[in-house]
């Protein structure tokens, strides 16, 4: 089943922004990605480097860690904020992940855009 999804859904030529600050779940989302053929990546530890991207190249997609670091916005803020931004990425499909979700959070993330 997993094979038969690669084969349909091909990121070759994908623009990918991956926000992770932790670089071991930056490797597990990189590799994620390759497996559906994704090699064009723009990385981001941290917030500031994230919104820094998003005003650089056209997008693809998104992929974005819910908590980013202690005592900054997160990544709900960070999407909230591209969203609002007017910049040509600002509807780049976006996809947030996390290791633990609250309903609080599902809202967030849905209200965010």
């Amino acid at each position: 089943m997993l094979a038969n999804l690669a084969a349909r859904i091909q990121l070759r030529k994908a623009s990918i922004l991956l926000v992770e600050p932790n670089s071991q779940g930056m490797n597990v989302l990189s590799q994620v990605l390759m497996g559906f053929g994704a090699t064009g990546f723009v990385k981001a530890e941290n917030y500031e480097e994230a919104r820094q991207a998003v005003r650089g190249d056209p997008l693809d997609l998104i992929v974005c860690e819910g908590a980013l670091q202690p005592d900054e916005p997160d990544g709900y803020d960070f999407v909230s904020e591209l969203r609002r931004s007017g910049l040509p990425n600002a509807m780049a499909p976006v996809i947030i992940v996390t290791s633990h979700t609250s309903r609080r959070n599902v809202a967030r993330v849905r209200d965010c855009g």
